[in-house]
């Protein structure tokens, strides 16, 4: 036992050393977790008649080793099981590794499924006799994640191990149900702002639909704090949709109505997944935007993928954007009739 509570804290302190390095490079990807869980776990055994009372507990650490991929190393302990028609009982612990991925499906829910293998050391008591056994299980689980911040992360799964024990204990599979708590590290180091446009923060934000504006048609514009108007983008995307060429549009027709020429485009992520990756994005999303304006004759003055947005919106959707500014304009003072949320 002491030998197999040695190898699990090799195992903590080697991914801890990870972390370590990983902090010092800045071209390392993501950050690593812990998590809790807990839950109830059916014995099926179809040679014996065994309670169905069992609960598991568990302890993991691990890392996110490309975006929405994790690698877990967990450590998990079965209460008691009895077996009630021989007046004996089995105890079991596992020290496993799972390989995840995490499907979004919504902003805040993904889909999860993994699978991996576990060490298991099983004791079976039978009157006084103590027989002690252990073997590896491959196993697998299916479950949803949900994100109640950029931290802090709920889960609910299945998951299924596949024969544990020998021949001298005896062998059963474990049906699991499990919920699950996750701290990931990082995420909170403050971005060095940037110095040519000043960010203000609005209480609350809405994003409306807009029509598409009739060809020839002059838009009048609503601007608040300078930002003619936010381009929004879902998850992990930077293809404009058709409303956000309606409303590039919209701008387009505003300018070429009043004279002015000249755009600065601000690109923002949520502050989920990497630095580089996410400030990869940032720039996609920007140029995407310039791509169009260039397209309909348009001048973008300066080109800016400010990466991770960690300001306290109400739902990281609002973070998934770029920010179009007039560049006629920013040194002006402009009324504020409508809040885009900045």
């Amino acid at each position: 036992m002491k030998k197999l509570n040695s190898l699990y804290l090799l195992i903590s302190l080697n991914m801890l050393s990870v972390y370590s390095v990983a902090s010092a490079e800045t071209d390392f990807p993501f950050d690593p977790f812990v998590e809790v869980v807990g839950g109830y776990s059916k014995a099926l055994d179809s040679g014996a008649d065994l309670s169905e009372n069992a609960g598991v507990y568990g302890l993991g650490l691990g890392m996110e080793i490309y975006k929405n991929v994790d690698l877990k190393a967990q450590y998990q302990d079965y209460s008691k099981i009895d077996v009630d028609s021989k007046n004996l009982s089995v105890k079991t612990k596992i020290y496993n590794y799972e390989l995840s991925y995490r499907y979004p499906i919504g902003h805040e829910v993904s889909v999860v499924a993994g699978v991996g293998a576990g060490y298991w050391k099983m004791t079976k008591y039978q009157g006084s006799t103590t027989i002690m056994a252990n073997g590896v299980a491959p196993m697998a689980r299916v479950g949803l994640d949900y994100d109640i911040n950029k931290n802090i992360s709920a889960s609910l799964s299945y998951q299924y191990v596949n024969a544990i024990g020998d021949l001298f204990t005896g062998e059963y599979d474990a049906h699991n149900m499990l919920l699950g708590v996750k701290y990931s590290f990082g995420g909170r180091e403050e971005m060095t702002p940037t110095p040519v446009l000043e960010q203000v923060v609005v209480e609350d934000f809405v994003v409306e639909e807009q029509p598409v504006p009739a060809i020839g048609a002059v838009v009048p514009m609503t601007f608040c704090n300078k930002i003619v108007t936010p381009i929004m983008f879902n998850f992990d995307e930077s293809v404009l949709s058709a409303n956000n060429k309606a409303e590039l549009r919209a701008v387009i027709q505003y300018m070429k109505a009043n004279n002015l020429n000249g755009v600065t485009l601000v690109g923002y992520t949520d502050d989920k997944g990497s630095e580089n990756y996410n400030s990869s994005l940032a720039k996609r999303r920007v140029d995407a935007v310039e791509k169009f304006f260039e397209n309909e004759g348009l001048t973008v003055h300066r080109n800016i993928a400010n990466g991770k947005d960690r300001t306290n919106f109400k739902s990281d959707y609002a973070k998934r954007r770029v920010d179009v500014y007039v560049d006629a304009l920013l040194n002006k003072e402009i009324a504020c009739d409508q809040k885009f949320g900045f």
